[in-house]
């Protein structure tokens, strides 16, 4: 189940981009300026706030899962 729900986002993620690049660009300096030539660590994630943000804003912006239930 979580294999389809992090696709989703990523690939909601993309399309983002496509539509906003001023915030790629944005998330990219954050991430050249905490991170420079290394992977991220989880310790970085604290500093990354900007790129916190995009990523959490994509699980809102085109929901992997329904939200609302059915009452019967």
């Amino acid at each position: 189940a979580g294999v389809e729900t992090s696709t989703s986002v990523m690939l909601t993620r993309v399309l983002a981009m496509l539509h906003y690049p001023n915030v790629q660009c944005k998330a990219q300096e954050e991430a050249d300026r905490v991170i420079p030539g290394r992977l991220p660590t989880l310790e970085d994630m604290e500093k990354l706030t900007y790129v916190t943000a995009v990523v959490s804003d994509c699980y809102q912006w085109a929901t992997p899962v329904p939200l609302g239930s059915f009452s019967f």
